[in-house]
């Protein structure tokens, strides 16, 4: 990962085990389930990349912002609100890893279990949905509660709500379209990737630190545009990583996205070039499982029948687009090479 992206990871890691300790004692006023699950969301958000808040930091000091402790706070913000999202992905899903250990909602069902709770399993995904809730309500609080101008953090906690909003509605999207009775079509698949992953990934971050950074209107319309581009090839990178990538490469088992028959761009391509040709393969999308001979078959008709080469035609385009953007701002060279360097790095990541 490129520098720009990792300098800043054990200062919004510390920001996030500071605003886990500031609510503690509330926490724990409550009941002893408050510390149990302050333990877990720190642990479960500090053992990201960082990638949002990372990109909070490095778009503040793009524009000469050196970061201080409210901006660590906003970037550990947006990693809690990234822990509510996947908290419950990982539950709609039935992805039991998260990571390479164990989702949210699994840790608790174990738990049940051990303890022998009744239905254990409902338990532990009701307790896993309590946990998202949790994490994004004091993301929310934590912003809410910055030493700023009441209306810079006013702006702040309008843009988060307003953007994650925009993440459940989209969400429901890619949960309609992994049950309804066809196939998504292709602008269908792009739009969740725009609301569902990109605008959140790259575009909220990188607007929240321009506008901590007191940026104008126009250069923060900019990035937010730049930005959902790059969210989009962010999302085919990742879908192509959950394909052709292993185990522990990824943190999920391999293959789990072929057995989940989740829409991509990917599956719809393979299917509209293959599906005919090779129904052996087509059936493996849904299936209950994926042998590792059958998953590398696949991952070679991937390649020879042109799917991965269409994707990639389709990342130039929009890497295209997002340069064309970047020409409405004013920026510096070593600016302009900063968000290159985001850009390649987006556009070539192999985790």
């Amino acid at each position: 990962m490129i520098a720009s992206l990792t300098a800043h990871r054990q200062g919004i890691s510390d920001a996030i085990r500071d605003i886990a300790a500031q609510y503690g004692s509330a926490a724990a006023q409550v009941n002893d389930w408050g510390p149990d699950l302050l333990d877990r969301l720190v642990d479960f958000a500090t053992a990201g990349k960082l990638i949002r808040g990372s990109l909070v930091v490095a778009t503040a000091s793009l524009f000469g912002t050196r970061p201080d402790e409210s901006l660590y706070t906003i970037a550990a913000a947006l990693e809690l609100v990234q822990s509510f999202l996947l908290i419950h992905d990982d539950i709609m899903d039935q992805d039991p890893v998260r990571r390479g250990k164990q989702a949210i909602y699994t840790q608790y069902q174990n738990r049940g279990q051990a303890e022998d709770y009744r239905d254990w399993t409902r338990f532990g995904e009701s307790m896993g949905i309590c946990a998202g809730d949790v994490a994004i309500l004091l993301a929310i609080e934590a912003v809410a509660s910055l030493p700023v101008e009441p209306a810079k953090g006013l702006q702040l906690v309008r843009l988060i709500s307003a953007e994650i909003s925009k993440v459940g509605i989209a969400q429901m999207a890619d949960v309609a379209n992994g049950h309804r009775p066809n196939d998504a079509s292709a602008d269908e698949i792009v739009s969740v990737y725009r609301y569902k992953t990109g605008r959140y990934t790259f575009s909220l971050p990188m607007m929240l630190g321009a506008l901590y950074a007191g940026q104008s209107e126009a250069a923060v319309d900019a990035l937010s545009e730049w930005g959902e581009l790059q969210g989009v090839v962010f999302q085919i990178r990742d879908d192509q990583l959950g394909v052709m990538s292993e185990t522990e490469e990824i943190g999920k088992p391999a293959g789990s996205d072929i057995t989940s028959d989740k829409q991509t761009l990917h599956r719809l391509e393979f299917l509209a070039r293959c599906g005919a040709d090779q129904p052996g393969l087509a059936e493996l999308f849904g299936s209950d499982s994926i042998a590792s001979e059958e998953l590398d078959t696949l991952r070679s008709a991937m390649q020879t029948s042109g799917v991965l080469d269409a994707l990639e035609r389709r990342v130039r385009s929009l890497r295209a687009k997002a340069a064309e953007v970047i020409q409405k701002l004013d920026l510096t060279s070593a600016q302009r090479e900063a968000l290159a360097e985001i850009d390649a790095f987006n556009a070539e990541r192999s985790v």
